[in-house]
């Protein structure tokens, strides 16, 4: 069942996002916009919602606000954990709790929820197995996990560097250790780099770019590997759509063609929903 236009989209005014960095407080409102626009795949109201990967909490706090019966944000980032749950709300708003937990040993018993929500974090598990199955653990039957947007580590911008590394398949047309370097090299005239990559300082520098990532969050996840773990985990796949640039013909043929990869490497992203069934 669909969200649909009963849904009452909270304003703005409810959520105050004083506390937040200009740079958080921007991509707060950028998160919190677009789960606005697009509504949720499938109707949550008095549903009992996990977000896994909840960062600053736009995602959460859009849930809390219209509906759901509770809502739970998780995320391994100590400092959006603080800034998610000193965000004031207004006199008609609702609050989600936040903790900090590991997706990989979600700390709530079996069959704790109706939905969980992954939000363009799903590629960033290093374990994207045991959160499938940590997901399926806590869901209740006939629940749901929405994967409402993940990259291929083979995509366009697989890496997460495009923000200082404009090439795109960076990480397929050179080697990781290459791709490290220059971004040390940049680091040195934009300390921005610093703050986003802290191990880029290390000496000696790390091998791959998972390795100058803070919390090492980056997997070799592909469309084709992503199927395989699902099925594997318990779930069944009821959706699961490739997002193309532009019109996406060229992706849609070579998809119609069978050609190797070609999906993930002509893809903006993915989603997905799953069900674990009754």
């Amino acid at each position: 069942m669909r969200a649909d236009g009963h849904l009452r989209w909270v304003k703005k005014s409810f959520i105050y996002t004083d506390s937040l960095s200009d740079r958080n407080r921007k991509y707060f409102w950028q998160r919190y916009d677009y789960v606005t626009h697009n509504h949720s795949p499938i109707d949550f109201r008095d549903k009992r919602v996990l977000e896994i990967g909840s960062g600053l909490g736009p995602v959460s706090f859009f849930y809390s606000h219209n509906f759901a019966k509770l809502v739970v944000g998780i995320d391994l980032n100590i400092e959006n954990v603080k800034a998610g749950k000193h965000l004031a709300v207004g006199p008609d708003g609702k609050r989600p709790s936040f903790s900090i937990a590991d997706a990989n040993t979600l700390p709530f018993q079996d069959g704790s929820f109706d939905l969980i929500v992954a939000d363009n974090v799903f590629e960033h598990f290093d374990n994207p197995m045991r959160v499938l199955e940590e997901s399926f653990r806590v869901l209740s039957p006939g629940g749901r996990l929405v994967i409402s947007n993940f990259s291929s580590i083979l995509s366009r911008y697989g890496a997460h560097m495009k923000t200082y590394i404009k090439v795109p398949w960076c990480n397929l047309i050179f080697t990781q250790r290459i791709v490290v370097q220059v971004l040390a090299e940049l680091a040195h005239e934009n300390p921005r780099i610093i703050e986003d990559y802290p191990a880029i300082e290390q000496n000696p520098l790390p091998h791959d770019i998972r390795g100058v990532r803070r919390y090492n969050d980056l997997s070799d996840i592909t469309f084709g590997k992503f199927r395989e773990i699902t099925v594997l985990a318990g779930f069944r796949i009821d959706e699961f759509s490739v997002k193309y640039k532009g019109n996406g013909r060229f992706g849609r043929i070579a998809s119609l063609f069978r050609i190797p990869f070609a999906s993930d490497l002509l893809s903006v992203g993915a989603s997905a929903i799953l069900l674990k069934p009754s």
